[in-house]
């Protein structure tokens, strides 16, 4: 891709080689669409690649690296505390925090400073407290809570 790869495909092409090739493809249809509206081939044969690389791999585990890769884009990680990513993280994917790490939130930070993300807490000057706070609650029902001072911007009135 001579354009350069945009946060996304890198992404992409992560989960594509990394992860479940099938998710990958259904949480970036829109990507792969745009791509091929737009006639970009070298997507495509960047895509073939990674394909290729995968042929006769098992399918690995879900890493924690791909897990918060992962849900900074889509569950919006990078709006809560490590504590409460560790929370999500333990209740929602496959990766069991608790039996692999003393201490989940500090797995989580340590997790997204390697991987180079930022979040709100990288600007704590600017914002005193986490936009997005997640609860959990018995069954399937959780609950994501907006801080007072993030309503206008993330929960408009109706």
């Amino acid at each position: 891709m001579s354009h350069g790869a945009t946060f996304e495909e890198r992404v992409f092409f992560f989960l594509l080689a990394n992860g479940d090739p099938r998710l990958a493809l259904q949480k970036f249809a829109w990507l792969v669409y745009k791509r091929a509206k737009a006639g970009d081939w070298e997507f495509f044969d960047h895509l073939a690649k990674q394909r290729r690389k995968r042929r006769g791999r098992p399918r690995p585990a879900e890493s924690l690296s791909l897990v918060v890769l992962s849900g900074w884009m889509h569950v919006f990680f990078w709006l809560m505390t490590n504590q409460d990513r560790a929370l999500f993280i333990g209740r929602r994917s496959g990766v069991s925090l608790n039996l692999n790490y003393d201490d989940p939130p500090g797995a989580i930070k340590k997790c997204s400073q390697q991987l180079g993300l930022l979040g709100w807490g990288n600007f704590r000057s600017t914002y005193a407290e986490p936009p997005l706070s997640y609860k959990p609650h018995a069954g399937n029902r959780d609950w994501f809570y907006v801080s007072d001072s993030w309503s206008e911007i993330l929960a408009p009135p109706g």
